[in-house]
């Protein structure tokens, strides 16, 4: 099954006539903030200091780095 001609000029007009309003209300019905999972990876320190900066609690898991 190909895709009509149209097809990408289609969804780029799709795309661009999303407003951050209807991005918001599909998200909020979608997503369950209890159910995310955020990784960060970067130095410790400065990832649990902006973390709780922002009020976020930090879970940490170690994962050994495999030798070369």
């Amino acid at each position: 099954m190909s895709l009509p001609l149209s097809f990408f000029d289609a969804q780029v007009a799709a795309i661009a006539a999303t407003t951050p309003e209807a991005v918001a209300a599909a998200a909020s019905a979608d997503l369950a903030q209890e159910r995310m999972v955020v990784v960060i990876r970067g130095p410790r320190t400065a990832v649990k200091a902006t973390l709780a900066a922002a009020g976020q609690k930090a879970e940490i898991i170690e994962q050994g780095v495999a030798a070369r």
